[in-house]
């Protein structure tokens, strides 16, 4: 329910400031030497590490908010789905 009491080493969001002042935010992969950073699902910014003045890590989860509004049955369900082994797959693949 709180998204940003836990977040997983490898969902850790940085906040990237490069040294003329623009920053970026989201997941960074390394790429040689360029840093990817995927700001959204269909957004990916690369940064020269020379071009790099601060990373850090985001104190704020990726997750959106507002799980609790959903209520204890809706919650429950949701967790239920997330966690629960996917069923066989037709024709035994």
């Amino acid at each position: 329910i709180e998204q940003s009491a836990s977040i997983p080493p490898d969902h850790i969001s940085y906040i990237i400031t490069t040294t003329s002042g623009d920053t970026v935010s989201g997941l960074v992969r390394q790429e040689g030497d360029q840093l990817v950073v995927l700001e959204g699902i269909d957004k990916q910014t690369k940064v020269a590490r020379s071009d790099v003045k601060e990373i850090r890590p985001s104190k704020i989860s990726l997750m959106p908010e507002g799980y609790k509004d959903l209520g204890e049955k809706k919650l429950r369900d949701l967790l239920l789905f997330l966690t629960e082994e996917a069923p066989p797959k037709a024709g035994g693949k």
